[in-house]
């Protein structure tokens, strides 16, 4: 599973819901997690040095004796791995803390489950994963045929849906809420849907 993968983000939350964690608990714990690492990596960078250093001695020493010797290619070789764990950790905090993963703009929003709504209107992120559907969003009704949301997002509507009147209010939407949400083409959606 990846974090950047929306669909397998909504299942890590789901997960950690049922276990009673939240967001914020989570996010604590990676951000405690990232400066234990950060700190393990400065200090194995800072060792490195002392420890190549030891290398050499240990390496004639061990050739005299015939001990395996600690070379620096394995003291490069933790600091490495030690280096990759922080930059995975950081990356990991970063995509749940502070990156956007919708985009400001049309989109057509279907919210899970099989009869749930189908929305289109135009968003504005809030703060962090909040964002807000702004005033004159609509919803979309099929009403005869089988029509994909792609081609409705692309092309608009057709005599084949139903739209409902523009909405008077601001509707919250979590990245966790949306089944999908289609980025929806401006112009076959400009009679229909007024820009902010």
């Amino acid at each position: 599973m990846k974090l950047s993968d929306p669909l397998d983000r909504t299942v890590i939350h789901d997960r950690h819901m049922d276990r009673g964690d939240s967001i914020t608990k989570i996010a604590t714990a990676l951000h405690w997690s990232i400066v234990a690492a950060e700190s393990h990596w400065s200090t194995t960078t800072t060792a490195t040095a002392t420890i190549a250093a030891a290398a050499t001695t240990a390496t004639a020493t061990a050739t005299a004796t015939a001990a395996p010797a600690v070379t620096t290619a394995t003291v490069a070789t933790a600091t490495t791995t030690a280096t990759i764990a922080a930059v995975i950790l950081r990356e990991q905090r970063r995509q749940l803390l502070e990156e956007n993963d919708m985009r400001d703009g049309l989109k057509l929003i279907k919210l899970p489950g099989y009869y749930a709504a189908t929305l289109i209107g135009y968003v504005r992120n809030v703060s962090g994963d909040e964002y807000v559907l702004l005033p004159g969003w609509r919803t979309v009704e099929l009403t005869s045929g089988d029509r994909r949301l792609e081609d409705l997002a692309a092309n608009g509507p057709k005599k084949d849906h139903k739209l409902y009147p523009p909405s008077l209010v601001e509707e919250e939407i979590h990245r966790f809420g949306p089944g999908r949400c289609i980025v929806a083409n401006v112009e076959a959606w400009s009679e229909h849907v007024k820009a902010p």
